[in-house]
């Protein structure tokens, strides 16, 4: 039996938290498209583990990754742009990606990064928007586009305010 659900995630652990309860009722994922979420139910139950690859990396440094990954016994399942998802059968216990402070902040700072990277995406557009509305150009479509801008950009604002937060504790510890 197959069920299919829809989902946005804003934070990694929320996501993971999310797939390893659907696991221990018994839905194991077997695919990501897009915000859809494929599971079976299936035996064994598995432990999922979502890694952020670092865009900077050449394909085979990636490859290189995941092969290490997949030595301890854990399995790619699916990746969503940089995002991949890993599973390990329960019964082997739980895994870690991630066991220093050193490598954890290392993952933090690349999403940091590419979310800095993101948010300068829309700065032109608003900047667009922002002059054709002063220059009397004015109509729905462009005050929603500017209010979509605008609060994409503070959505960002706060996931790297969230992360800040995260990667100063870890520095702390």
């Amino acid at each position: 039996m197959e069920k299919r659900k829809f989902r946005l995630f804003f934070s990694d652990k929320q996501e993971e938290t999310w797939l390893n309860q659907m696991a221990t009722a018994g839905w194991q994922l077997t695919k990501i498209k897009g915000l859809l979420y494929y599971f079976t139910n299936q035996k064994p139950k598995y432990i999922y583990r979502i890694d952020f690859l670092d865009p900077q990396a050449f394909k085979t440094k990636q490859q290189d990754y995941i092969n290490f990954i997949e030595e301890t016994g854990a399995e790619k399942i699916a990746q969503s742009g940089q995002w991949i998802y890993f599973r390990r059968p329960a019964v082997q216990g739980d895994f870690q990606l991630y066991s220093d402070n050193d490598s954890k902040l290392s993952y933090l700072k690349r999403i940091r990064r590419q979310i800095l990277l993101t948010t300068l995406f829309p700065l032109p557009l608003i900047q667009m928007l922002m002059t054709d509305i002063s220059n009397g150009n004015s109509g729905w479509a462009r005050y929603f586009g500017l209010g979509f801008f605008v609060l994409f950009e503070l959505f960002l604002l706060v996931k790297l305010s969230t992360l800040s937060i995260r990667i100063k504790k870890l520095i702390a510890s």
